[in-house]
């Protein structure tokens, strides 16, 4: 998707630790890799809801960090199921 924008909705710190709430756009030009396996482009534009946790490490960079997001319903936009 070259034309990906992320928007944060939410933002929580506290101390290392902090929580994004996400909203995805774009626009699936190029393969795109999937639980089922790589998916042709299909030209659709697709909305997806993400949660970022992150933690940073003592040395000021991310030492953990874990991501949500909604394959079942980018699948769905994009007319896979």
């Amino acid at each position: 998707m070259p034309d990906v924008v992320m928007e944060v909705e939410d933002l929580i710190v506290d101390g290392p630790q902090a929580v994004m709430r996400l909203q995805t756009v774009g626009t699936h030009t190029g393969p795109m890799l999937m639980p089922s396996g790589e998916v042709p482009p299909t030209g659709r534009r697709a909305s997806i809801p993400m949660a970022v946790f992150s933690r940073v490490g003592e040395d000021g960079l991310i030492a953990e960090e874990h991501r949500y997001y909604d394959v079942l319903g980018l699948a769905q936009q994009l007319g896979l199921v």
